[in-house]
């Protein structure tokens, strides 16, 4: 997949290379410092992240978006076996935000990613319901359903992705989802055409083909 002739790398490079140059005109700038640190976890660079994110907060200990950034840090970490208390300070950074916004759908959202990677399923599934509770917009749906099945719970799985295709019909996400529950629920002519479906409603929307469909 690409766009403007760069892939999903090279996207991410060039974004970084917007934000040193912001922080070269004015090292003061810390939306572009937050900028940054958000690039620098997605391209894998954790301790730059870290130190990003951590820098911002020293500056603005409120911002919701780098608590939740420095939190998504952690959380890696923790998966990673990098620090035995990064889970911790995840969970401490995501509270936090949740403090400072309690009406922002995605604290709660980002905190059931971060118990469930703590392997806390059914913490996880409460916040997931606050995030839906907040705005069930898809991929809060996408969420709670998927928290939902792995605990076992194929009707609830099924309702809250029946309810994330009627959130946005146009996305994939609930087809595809909904036709994994069908698969479990052995009802395999019905599966198969949501799968197809979702792999249309991919194509149509420009997306990279999920191999998994």
């Amino acid at each position: 997949w690409r766009r403007n002739g760069l892939d999903a790398a090279g996207l991410l490079t060039e974004a970084a290379r917007e934000c040193d140059a912001a922080l070269q005109a004015d090292d003061k700038d810390l939306e572009a410092r937050r900028a940054l640190a958000y690039l620098d976890r997605r391209r894998g660079r954790l301790s730059e992240a870290l130190g990003g994110f951590t820098a911002v907060l020293a500056e603005t200990p409120d911002n919701v978006d780098a608590l939740l950034g420095l939190a998504e840090v952690n959380l890696t970490r923790h998966s990673r076996g990098e620090d035995p208390q990064a889970f911790d300070a995840a969970v401490a950074a995501a509270r936090r935000a949740a403090q400072i916004e309690p009406a922002f759908w995605k604290v709660p959202f980002t905190l059931a990613r971060i118990l469930y990677g703590g392997e806390q399923l059914d913490a996880a599934i409460a916040a997931a319901e606050d995030s839906v509770r907040l705005d069930p917009n898809v991929l809060a749906l996408s969420n709670l359903g998927s928290f939902q099945f792995c605990k076992g719970n194929l009707v609830d799985a099924r309702a809250a992705y029946e309810r994330a295709r009627q959130a946005d019909p146009a996305t994939f996400v609930g087809e595809a989802q909904l036709g994994v529950v069908m698969y479990f629920q052995r009802e395999f002519a019905q599966a198969a055409r949501l799968f197809k479906t979702a792999l249309d409603l991919q194509a149509r929307g420009g997306k990279p083909e999920v191999h998994r469909l």
